[in-house]
């Protein structure tokens, strides 16, 4: 059974690249442009993982980190910024992010960060 990704990007090129990355290392993925949306899927599509853009308009990725924290705790959720500012999307593993990505990252970057957060969820004790 294919390990379900959840992709939040208000940039549809973002989401197209992550999408194709992943379905050719072997996920289904699933994408959102905005957090409503997001949150919505988490709830009826239970994925394994989300990668989550912390800047989109009306619902950010910090207040969409905070609504799928509070809806399903156990999910990891992979930050994704553009900005450049590290220092803050390390926070956001404060607030309940797992990881994070910069934007631009290599395709390879972002299939060993999936990967190896998949793997870490699966060996956790509650997972």
């Amino acid at each position: 059974m294919k390990r379900k990704l959840l992709v939040v990007d208000d940039d549809p090129v973002i989401r197209r690249l992550i999408r194709r990355s992943l379905q050719e290392a072997g996920y289904e993925v699933i994408e959102a442009a905005d957090g409503d949306v997001a949150l919505e899927l988490v709830r009826s599509e239970h994925p394994a993982l989300v990668l989550l853009d912390m800047h989109m308009p009306k619902f950010d990725g910090i207040a969409t980190l905070d609504a799928i924290r509070e809806s399903n705790p156990e999910i990891g959720i992979i930050m994704i910024t553009g900005d450049g500012d590290e220092k803050r999307a390390k926070w956001t593993m404060s607030l309940g992010a797992c990881d994070f990505l910069t934007k631009p990252f290599e395709v390879e970057a972002l299939k060993t960060t999936v990967m190896a957060n998949l793997l870490l969820r699966r060996a956790a004790p509650d997972a």
